[in-house]
């Protein structure tokens, strides 16, 4: 056998033991995963279905596949309960809402009820003063022009006894001029009286 041949010989040995060597290796770490399943699920999940963790010779913490579907149904319940309590929170402020609302416009109704009320009253007696004052300017207007009758009556009452009384006086005046005259008459002086 010559060197280079032995070479190639110890070179394919050595191949040979570098890959048994890798096997052996690959073997333990899948002996030790194979552990650690079997670990894991000999692993007793307590029955209030609470998450289990457990932890290998590494110190890493594991979780089961049930853990992982239990806790993300977990998330899903406080989910679905946290979306539950904010539509009662938003269903009770909206009826507190419409409550003050509709509070608010019975309010606003009464007062303009309550507005509406004055003003009609306070119309209905601005009315009724104005009535009265009108009435009672018209009876003192009445009494005013009664009055301004009753004197101008009064005037012509004087001015007809004045006209009277000069008719009278005019009367006399005129038979005393002619009475006066009578007596005034004189005759002719070629006429001789017996």
């Amino acid at each position: 056998m010559s060197i280079d041949e032995s070479k190639n010989q110890y070179g394919g040995l050595n191949v040979l033991y570098k890959w048994i060597s890798q096997l052996i290796v690959t073997i333990r770490h899948s002996s030790s995963f194979l552990k650690t399943n079997q670990f894991l699920r000999s692993y007793v999940i307590k029955d209030d279905k609470r998450t289990s963790d457990a932890t290998n010779s590494s110190g890493i913490k594991l979780t089961t596949t049930n853990d992982l579907e239990e806790s993300e149904s977990n998330k899903y319940n406080f989910l679905r309960q946290q979306v539950a309590k904010n539509d009662n929170r938003i269903k009770e402020q909206v009826a507190k809402n419409d409550n003050r609302i509709k509070e608010q416009v019975a309010k606003n109704d009464n007062r303009i009820k309550e507005q509406v009320a004055k003003n009609l009253g306070f119309l209905r007696l601005q009315e009724v003063k104005n009535e009265n004052y009108i009435r009672l300017l018209t009876t003192d207007n009445d009494k005013y022009l009664r009055a301004q009758t009753s004197e101008t009556d009064v005037l012509r009452l004087k001015a007809s006894r004045t006209d009277n009384d000069l008719w009278k006086e005019s009367g006399q005046i005129f038979t005393q001029r002619n009475v006066s005259s009578s007596f005034d008459i004189q005759l002719p002086k070629s006429v001789k009286t017996n």
